[in-house]
């Protein structure tokens, strides 16, 4: 009986949180200032957060390395705990705008720069490659080197073809931008004339 008791007690105090942090949103801020670091103003709306963007990404760096030396890059916004310029402040990860049109209020639109475009890049995600927070490759690269590519592409069938053979451990952006190009094989201009 003293078990189902406390069981109770715990359920009413649930709820009376999730109430409170319903009910007013300086009452929720309270709340889940109590509990968790960082929670951002409630009054501050998509438009404050387009207002404290960087206009130019150039005057920050994208990604800056962690200077503990163990290698880790940050997107520029997580490292400074600009969660709201992604994400909305008060509904636990929401975007403020959906992929890739959040990238681009930072970063170039690469859309319709090249004639032919990648897969994920025509399709809007870019963080199919990229990974929005931090990790340790340069230009926040999900994966090293080929890995990045042969994840979806099929190494075996690559290597057995013409061009690939003898290629194994050539890097694929050595001679391929992985964003597109003006040929279909997104070749790089050094490599398009061959």
């Amino acid at each position: 009986m003293f078990r189902i008791r406390k069981l109770y007690i715990l359920v009413l105090m649930v709820q009376l949180v999730a109430l409170l942090v319903c009910c007013s949103p300086k009452t929720g801020q309270s709340v889940l200032n109590f509990f968790f670091d960082g929670v951002t103003d409630p009054n501050s709306t998509r438009e404050s957060i387009e207002n404290n963007r960087n206009p130019d990404p150039a005057s920050s760096p994208e990604t800056r390395a962690d200077r503990s030396g163990s290698g880790m890059k940050y997107h520029a916004p997580y490292l400074k705990r600009r969660c709201d310029f992604c994400h909305m402040s008060n509904s636990l990860g929401m975007l403020t705008f959906e992929e890739p049109q959040l990238c681009y209020q930072c970063h170039d639109n690469i859309s319709l720069e090249y004639s032919y475009m990648h897969g994920p890049v025509a399709g809007g995600h870019c963080t199919a490659c990229h990974d929005p927070h931090a990790n340790k490759n340069g230009k926040l690269i999900k994966r090293e080197g080929q890995g990045l590519c042969t994840h979806c592409h099929d190494a075996e069938l690559l290597f057995k073809s013409g061009v690939h053979q003898g290629r194994e451990t050539t890097e694929c952006t050595d001679c391929h931008n992985a964003h597109g190009g003006d040929n279909r094989s997104y070749l790089n201009e050094n490599y398009a004339s061959e």
